[in-house]
């Protein structure tokens, strides 16, 4: 995956053992409203489950997720008063070859979350759906 566009906060990458690689994509300092585009290569068509691998943390946002323009279930919340990690299925679809847009958008900040709007994504797999 690369970064297509953002419009708003910073990214960077974090390096930690605990993610695949030792590596995490971060986005920090957002607002509500602010989106980040990544480019999702599928190199072969099929129907597919997303899956999510991601931190949570006490100063992450709520996120709206889409593939190519089209919602990918309902936000979600990445606060946690603890740093931890958490995989998440994205939902299943079918996909043709090539690359496709996925983005995250900012909607909200859990009530009891230091108002950064973070998110951290180590990965996202494309497994083939049954």
């Amino acid at each position: 995956m690369t970064i297509r566009s953002g419009s708003g906060g910073a990214t960077e990458i974090q390096h930690e053992a605990r993610w695949s690689g030792g590596q995490q994509l971060w986005w920090r300092d957002g607002k509500v409203g602010d989106k980040l585009e990544l480019t999702l290569p599928v190199p072969t068509p099929g129907r597919y489950t997303i899956v999510m691998h991601n931190t949570r943390a006490f100063d992450y946002g709520v996120f709206q997720l889409y593939l190519d323009n089209e919602k990918l279930g309902d936000p979600i919340d990445l606060y946690s008063k603890d740093n931890i990690n958490k995989l998440v299925s994205l939902g299943t679809r079918d996909l043709t070859a090539g690359d496709h847009v996925l983005t995250a958008e900012i909607v909200a900040a859990n009530p009891q979350a230091a108002r950064r709007y973070m998110l951290g994504l180590d990965y996202i797999k494309l497994e083939p759906a049954r």
